[in-house]
Formats: C-alpha cells, structure tokens, sequence
C-alpha cells in the first residue's frame, strides 16, 4: 500500500470514531474537532468514507448547528 493510501485509510478510521462513538451530549463531531484530529483536508476524507458507506446503505450528512444540511467538500 502506499503511503498516501494509508494515511488516508487512518483517516478514515480516525473519522469513523469521531462520528459514530458518542462523547458528548448530541452524536456526531464539530467541524473544529474534525479539522483537529483529521488536518485540513479533512472534507476530503469525509467524502471518501461517505462513498465507502454508500456500499452499506449509510450516508455521512454534514449540518449546521440549526440542522440544515453542508454540502460535504464546501468550505463553510
């Protein structure tokens, strides 16, 4: 495997904790929190575990604090 695929496959694993272990009171992880665990290319990494769940029938949905949907790879 090469080294960028691996990193990337930490990542996503990385990723998976965050958003599927509860730690605070609401499920899921601030955009903050992804940025500092993940790095700066952390959308990216979003967008690769959403197409590997999508073979699972599960999607990674990003929201506001409001609740209105992110499209995943944007910066806001």
């Amino acid at each position: 495997m090469s080294k960028r695929k691996a990193l990337y496959s930490r990542k996503i694993k990385r990723a998976v904790h965050l958003l599927f272990f509860r730690r605070h009171r609401k499920p899921g992880v601030k955009g903050w929190e992804l940025r500092k665990k993940l790095g700066a290319d952390y959308p990216k990494v979003l967008k690769l575990l959403d197409n590997y769940l999508a073979k699972l029938d599960l999607q990674v949905k990003a929201v506001t604090e409001e609740g209105h949907p992110i499209m995943l790879g944007s910066k806001h």
